[in-house]
């Protein structure tokens, strides 16, 4: 019961939303969904990772589909500290919705995996974001 409770206060959860990111931040960028090569098609979108959770995290990887085990993501992102990166996908994807999920874990080193998908509603794109579920302890 004790350690549930200190779970619950040094649980992270990343908001993860579209937007305009500092440049120089923008440094690491990865595929989501269906690759193409018609430029046409391919859209680039920037991404904000909020940690608006009660602990810090330390990212371990990205899964997009493109690698069992996911992609390395190494970041320690601190609560109200924000990480930047960019996903360049294939446009037509976003009408089902493309997912993704990151991998972490927190300051008493429980794992968490969070799934999010990206889809368009309305003609405009959107993030929804799942609740981070526990792997390990």
């Amino acid at each position: 019961m004790h350690r549930k409770k200190e779970q619950r206060y040094s649980q992270p959860f990343f908001l993860v939303e579209l937007g305009q990111n500092p440049r120089h931040e923008l440094s690491r960028g990865f595929s989501l969904g269906d690759r193409t090569d018609d430029k046409e098609k391919q859209k680039t979108l920037n991404v904000t990772i909020k940690n608006i959770g009660h602990g810090f995290a330390k990212t371990l990887v990205i899964h997009t589909g493109f690698n069992i085990g996911g992609l390395a993501f190494n970041k320690v992102i601190n609560v109200g500290d924000n990480a930047y990166m960019f996903f360049v996908l294939n446009k037509d994807n976003l009408k089902d919705g493309i997912s993704f999920s990151l991998q972490y874990i927190d300051s008493m080193t429980n794992e968490y995996i969070q799934k999010y998908t990206i889809k368009t509603e309305h003609s405009t794109i959107d993030i929804e974001c799942g609740y981070p579920q526990l792997l390990k302890q």
